[in-house]
């Protein structure tokens, strides 16, 4: 039984490690004041190195899964995303090299080329971009008074495959 136990207590500890490896966070500043962030960790894919290049061929994450720390935001941000329409935000032909690089990002049907810096944090590179939420066909938010500005910061952890 104390094996059983074990055993199951590093199976956990493993899978904590494991969902810690990857997280998505996005920054959105309200008008006239305030802020709030969208996060998830059920982001699928990873980054491998290519020579000296870093890439990823596709990343997504689901918008079902995005949290904001209040319900009815949430319910809001997953109704103005389309989820039921278009389920998962993904980033495609991703290449980074000395710490800057492009990819494509489609957010429901409008897909961008992006500008991105990155870092190497360990086994996981740390991305970071900043986008308008225009470009994306994501305008006029608004709730009670409490506008959402155009420019939004991204950040994602996602695991290094060398």
């Amino acid at each position: 039984m104390k094996n059983y136990l074990i055993i199951l207590c590093f199976l956990l500890f493993s899978l904590n490690l494991m969902a810690k490896s990857s997280s998505l966070k996005v920054d959105i500043e309200l008008s006239p004041a305030g802020s709030f962030a969208i996060t998830t960790k059920r982001i699928k894919g990873s980054v491998r190195t290519k020579g000296d290049q870093l890439v990823a061929s596709k990343i997504s994450t689901p918008v079902k899964s995005f949290e904001t720390g209040i319900d009815l935001r949430d319910k809001h941000v997953k109704e103005k995303l389309k989820y039921d329409k278009f389920p998962y935000i993904t980033v495609t032909e991703a290449v980074g090299q000395n710490g800057a690089g492009t990819a494509l990002l489609k957010v429901m049907k409008v897909e961008k080329k992006i500008n991105f810096k990155y870092e190497k944090i360990g086994k996981t590179i740390k991305v970071s971009f900043d986008l308008s939420l225009a470009d994306f066909e994501i305008r006029n938010i608004s709730y009670m008074d409490i506008g959402v500005a155009d420019k939004a910061k991204i950040t994602a952890i996602l695991p290094l495959k060398e």
